[in-house]
């Protein structure tokens, strides 16, 4: 015996709710420590971009990373900020 309302758009099937439910139970707690420990919103959105790499290959990892590095020193140069 199932004691929890399921959703109509889970059809009934309780595997795909309970996955359901523990997916959105752990996206919570990330989101949760992403505030405790960004200082900003931008540095828990930052932190968020981080955790979804896991969904991406490898090479498209590489090509994230170097694009976004490329912004960066874009950015920097056009406000005249020297890297480190």
């Amino acid at each position: 015996m199932y004691d929890d309302y399921i959703p109509p758009q889970f059809d009934g099937d309780i595997a795909k709710f309970e996955a359901f439910k523990k997916a959105r139970d752990k996206d919570a707690m990330n989101e949760d420590l992403s505030k405790v420990v960004a200082k900003n919103d931008t540095e828990r959105r930052l932190i968020m971009l981080c955790r979804k790499a896991g969904d991406v290959s490898d090479d498209d990892k590489d090509d994230i990373v170097n694009l976004f590095e490329s912004t960066i020193d874009l950015y920097l140069k056009a406000k005249g900020i020297k890297k480190e």
